[in-house]
């Protein structure tokens, strides 16, 4: 009789463990989702910030660095695509805020979050059929242009 409830005490302490690993093992999976999602949304920024934004400045000056179709071209979509990740960051930060708040993580909670955004994911479609032509359009114009190349390497 003793045996048998050390061996259920046993059997119940492995799953309690096996449980908790699991349940870190997803946490630091949803840590590292929301790590990376924080960078890209920085360096979708930075884009906008460091080249965008200065390039269709210089439409409006005496010396543009590119046409618009040019800018249109490199650029494509990166200033939807950027507001979309911003927004997806945002309810990802507040839903792990919520858990902790809560004292519970439960990664199957995230799905809606990116089951309510998938309709915005088809703008990568467009994104990725002109990404070939950006960067030819790009490496055109450091060839051809000396002042977006200077631009470039600030």
């Amino acid at each position: 009789e003793g045996e048998k409830e050390k061996r259920e005490a046993e059997e119940k302490l492995r799953r309690e463990n096996e449980i908790k690993g699991r349940d870190d093992k997803r946490k630091k999976i949803i840590h590292e989702m929301l790590q990376v999602e924080k960078n890209y949304v920085v360096v979708l920024g930075l884009i906008t910030r460091k080249y965008l934004q200065p390039l269709q400045a210089s439409i409006k000056s005496h010396r543009p660095l590119l046409t618009p179709a040019s800018i249109k071209t490199i650029f494509s979509i990166i200033e939807i695509i950027a507001n979309y990740h911003q927004l997806l960051l945002s309810n990802l930060e507040s839903r792990i805020k919520k858990w902790l708040a809560d004292g519970m993580v439960n990664p199957i909670l995230l799905a809606d979050i990116f089951i309510s955004m998938s309709e915005n994911m088809k703008c990568y479609s467009a994104y990725i059929n002109i990404y070939e032509k950006s960067l030819v359009t790009i490496h055109q114009h450091k060839k051809s242009n000396p002042a977006f190349l200077q631009f470039l390497k600030q």
